[in-house]
């Protein structure tokens, strides 16, 4: 067997014991520490095409194997060649850098709406199509910087030669899998949070506590949020 058939091996091993009550990373860890035969090499393959399969989410793909939705999600969601898809699906790995749109054509695939069940019930404005094409990329990782210690920070990343973005204010999004406590030592530098989770606290302007025993005005809200 192959190194690469073995790796579809082990992955559908995973997903047949996995059954949710853990969150995925914590149950790969205990996963590869009762494999330790599996490198570091391995254990990222095999992580990704886990990941990889998960992002498909309910997507119907009538008639399919699982070893085809495997490869399917591999191609879908990574943009750089795969040595794992090199081997069963060479023309598709010399496709891999095409657009999701284009992929989608390439193998003949249904809406990719159908991945968020939901789709229907999202609020007016929001792309459907876009949203759901999203679980399909693995989101950045977001660090807040604290105590005006951002400049140090992005010292710290460009002398790792860590990629990083700046998407506001103290937020700084890297690529996920980024070993951020091995850069950044100092952890009071710094806290991991979405940038989502930001939103909120711009959008909203909060009246200073109530003092003895006085009702503090009502929040204003930005009618952007």
């Amino acid at each position: 067997m192959t190194r690469w058939e073995n790796y579809l091996l082990t992955t559908k091993k995973i997903l047949d014991q996995y059954n949710g009550s853990l969150p995925l990373h914590h149950f790969l860890k205990t996963f590869f520490k009762s494999n330790p035969q599996m490198g570091s090499r391995d254990r990222k393959q095999v992580s990704q095409l886990v990941y990889d399969y998960f992002r498909l989410g309910h997507w119907r793909i009538h008639d399919m194997q699982r070893d085809d939705r495997l490869l399917i999600a591999l191609f879908l969601c990574e943009d750089a060649p795969n040595p794992v898809l090199e081997f069963f699906r060479p023309a598709w790995n010399a496709q891999i850098a095409l657009s999701l749109p284009e992929k989608l054509q390439f193998l003949e695939l249904p809406p990719v709406t159908e991945i968020f069940p939901f789709a229907a019930e999202l609020s007016a404005g929001i792309d459907a199509n876009a949203y759901s094409a999203s679980f399909l990329k693995q989101p950045h990782l977001y660090i807040r910087t604290r105590y005006n210690k951002q400049e140090e920070v992005i010292g710290l990343l460009k002398k790792a030669g860590v990629s990083y973005a700046l998407p506001g204010d103290t937020a700084i999004a890297l690529p996920n899998g980024t070993k951020v406590d091995a850069i950044i030592t100092d952890k009071s530098w710094y806290e991991i949070r979405t940038f989502p989770a930001r939103k909120p606290a711009s959008c909203c302007s909060p009246s200073p506590k109530a003092i003895g025993g006085t009702v503090a005005q009502p929040v204003a809200v930005s009618p952007s949020c």
